[in-house]
């Protein structure tokens, strides 16, 4: 029975890939008439540590950063268990897999670091700015949100260094605060909570 939905510790919730009835057209019927698409999901809560602050799915695991422990715990799909927890840096807050590693953004550190799946070995730290509160990874490089400075900075993933970085591209208070980071389209999309806006 494919497990639908995974509970994250408090109340962080994650869709597994391929676990999801009713794509591609077809639905199981249940006993009653009852479709499995209108079936309740089957919830698995999992303890991964203090405060995980961001999740991410690739290489085989899911990824979870623990904002308080330092953290970043793998816990393998199939099981729901728990394998290895990795110890990052200072305030991770952010986790991204993409470009052959997991990528975790330490706030309190002022930079990145690259963890190996094969390994679960943890790289130099990369410094990337003020306070980074969101990684993405996408059109060949890994993507890096500065929540001080407003600016994005740009790692090449081969070599593991800042190859460039914007200018503010949402206004800043001096302040952290939450803000989401994506790329795609051949673009960089970050949301400004505080103006209610997306940038892109």
């Amino acid at each position: 029975m494919k497990r639908e939905l995974l509970v994250l510790s408090a109340g962080l919730a994650l869709a597994v890939a391929g676990g999801m009835s009713g794509c591609g057209g077809s639905e199981e019927r249940r006993a009653g008439g009852e479709s499995s698409a209108d079936a309740a999901p089957d919830v698995a809560v999992i303890e991964v540590g203090d405060a995980p602050s961001s999740v991410a799915v690739g290489a085989g695991a899911v990824w979870v950063a623990n904002f308080n422990d330092d953290d970043v715990v793998r816990v393998d799909p199939l099981s729901g268990k728990a394998t290895a927890k990795i110890p990052v840096g200072n305030g991770p807050f952010s986790v991204a897999v993409g470009e052959g590693a997991v990528w975790v953004a330490n706030q309190f550190d002022d930079a990145v670091v690259r963890i190996d799946p094969g390994t679960n070995r943890v790289g130099k730290s990369i410094p990337v700015g003020d306070r980074p509160l969101a990684v993405a990874v996408g059109e060949g490089a890994v993507w890096v949100f500065n929540s001080i400075a407003g600016t994005v900075a740009r790692i090449d993933p081969r070599t593991g260094k800042v190859v460039s970085t914007s200018p503010p591209v949402v206004e800043r208070s001096g302040t952290p605060d939450y803000t989401g980071l994506a790329v795609a389209a051949g673009s960089g999309w970050v949301s400004s909570p505080s103006a209610g806006t997306v940038v892109r």
